[in-house]
């Protein structure tokens, strides 16, 4: 771009439609206000009415101001192209006082009949003379008025108004944003450029009636919700329909911490700042691997150091006075004009048609911080701030604009589901589906615990004979299959005896099916010794599964 900042002025079409947010002051008012000139149709979106009129009947004035003065710059240039032609030697000079007639008849009685008059009536009846020239002189000058151009201020009232208009909206509160969309939809407008320009920063800390910090809602999650729900008129609208997020060089001292996103444990003014805007460029890069192919370009934006309301906020800040002395010294600080720029480049400028995910400075692309290029705390962020607008989206939204629904914690898809549903659907819903594969495996670890045992382990086969004819949820099988080791020592002898009966129940049972080994633990023991030896059993059977966990 070189020195001098510029943008395209090529005209735009008259329903081509332009967002703002905060495009009554500063270098919102700017860009909101070039947009307009080149004949695009604004929504000025920000909070105070008086305000928003003020700037509007000030933009509307200093447009007829601008035009009446390029017209005459216009006329004079066209007067130094083609000046008016120079007197040429033919024209007749009028006789010089005392000499002598040149010009033919009646010259010479001319001479004495003026001669005559002034002798006669003296001076006062020359005088007379003059001013009845001047009276019949009059007229015709009245009439070369009428035929000469209107005043200049005339001149301007055929000036076409800008296409300018305001629309409430109040960042700092969810509710507000949500009206906002609803009333822009309820237009009919179409929707080609979405400029998210407004911010604050270097404010003391405080929350919103959301719940969130400040700076955090007002510069990047209330824009980030209106986004998504103005994404569908976006990509109707123009296939090189964009979105552009007014950042700063301060985020390259943003960070982020999940555990500190809304100052939980420390607050510090530049820093959140630093932070949110980040979080602008962080949410461009994972925004646009959702929109891929789908004709929308999303571009952050650095104004520069701006000479503008947006600081007015911080007036008790030290180190907002320290950068604006360091400004002054060093020159560095730009006017509201220059600062619009990069944003006009980036909302006009057909050469970046095609092209997104950029970082623009100084009306040219630019490196972002590491941390802003940092795809896995995109992802991290995406998800966080779903979260935060949770119950102002729904999961259609998402799908109508062809973006992931976050799942949900216990509903977790299954392989069949990944790959495109099974043949027949299951009887159980999908969250129970690994749960039941955990109980056939435990099932089968069971038995073969019990078939590998000796008499003593007798018991605890038992038991997984009986969980399985009587068990079918996996909290009694995971019960059956590590049964904690002080459950065990603490059993009575009164269970101890319970299992005994169980114990010869099981006996008739096992007779039946003929197994010489349960029966010779049978045959040999009395009742005293089988109680014994099943304690003992369980206790050895306690510590192996507590190992095993």
């Amino acid at each position: 771009m070189g020195g001098k900042l510029t943008y395209p002025r090529d005209e735009i079409p008259a329903d081509k439609t332009f967002i703002v947010t905060g495009g009554n002051t500063g270098v919102g008012y700017q860009t909101a206000k070039g947009i307009a000139k080149l004949g695009g149709r604004v929504i000025i979106a920000c909070r105070s009415e008086e305000r928003a009129t003020q700037a509007l009947e000030k933009m509307q004035k200093e447009h007829r101001e601008e035009v009446k003065q390029e017209r005459q710059t216009q006329d004079e240039a066209a007067k130094k192209a083609n000046p008016p032609p120079a007197a040429t030697k033919d024209t007749p000079k009028p006789p010089a006082t005392g000499d002598k007639d040149t010009t033919g008849e009646g010259s010479g009685d001319k001479d004495t009949a003026e001669a005559s008059a002034t002798k006669d009536t003296g001076d006062a009846s020359a005088e007379g003379q003059t001013t009845e020239a001047k009276e019949e002189n009059e007229p015709i000058a009245s009439a070369d008025k009428e035929d000469s151009p209107p005043p200049e201020d005339d001149a301007a009232d055929d000036v076409q108004p800008l296409k300018v208009e305001f629309m409430k909206l109040d960042l700092a509160s969810l509710a507000s944003t949500m009206e906002f969309i609803n009333a822009y939809k309820a237009k009919g407008y179409p929707l080609h450029v979405l400029i998210c320009n407004a911010g604050l920063g270097l404010v003391p800390f405080q929350k919103t009636d959301d719940g969130f910090e400040l700076q955090f809602q007002v510069n990047y999650l209330s824009h980030f919700l209106m986004t998504l729900h103005l994404l569908p008129l976006l990509r109707e609208s123009d296939p090189n329909s964009r979105i552009i997020n007014l950042t700063s060089i301060v985020h390259t001292s943003g960070t982020f911490d999940l555990k500190n996103m809304q100052g939980e444990l420390s607050y510090d003014r530049i820093k959140f700042y630093g932070n949110s805007k980040v979080y602008q460029i962080m949410n461009m890069y994972a925004l646009n691997r959702r929109l891929k192919d789908s004709g929308i370009s999303i571009f952050s934006v650095h104004p520069g150091y701006v000479d503008s309301e947006f600081s007015r906020g911080s007036a008790d800040s030290k180190l907002h006075s320290f950068v604006e002395s360091v400004s002054q010294v060093l020159h560095i600080k730009r006017n509201v004009e220059d600062g619009a720029m990069t944003s006009l480049v980036a909302a006009l400028d057909t050469s970046y048609d095609g092209r997104s995910a950029l970082y623009l400075k100084d009306c040219k692309v630019a490196n972002a911080s590491a941390l802003a290029r940092n795809t896995e705390k995109q992802e991290q962020l995406w998800d966080y701030s779903l979260d935060c607008i949770k119950d102002h989206i729904t999961e259609d939204l998402l799908k109508d604009l062809h973006l992931p629904v976050p799942a949900a914690k216990d509903d977790t898809p299954t392989t069949d589901e990944a790959k495109g549903e099974a043949e027949t659907k299951p009887e159980t819903p999908n969250k129970s589906e690994e749960p039941t594969s955990t109980q056939d495996e435990a099932k089968s670890k069971s038995e073969e615990e019990v078939e590998s045992k000796p008499e003593e382990k007798t018991e605890s086969k038992e038991e997984v004979e009986e969980s399985k004819a009587d068990e079918d949820d996996k909290s009694k099988v995971e019960e059956v299959e590590s049964k904690p080791e002080e459950d065990i020592e603490a059993k009575p002898e009164a269970e101890s005896e319970s299992k005994v009966d169980e114990k010869e129940e099981e006996k008739k049972e096992e007779s039946e099916d003929q197994s010489p080994t349960d029966e010779g633990g049978d045959t040999k023991t009395d009742e005293e010794e089988v109680k014994s030896e099943e304690v003992k059993g369980d206790e050895d059977k306690g510590q192996e599964d507590g190992e095993g966990e």
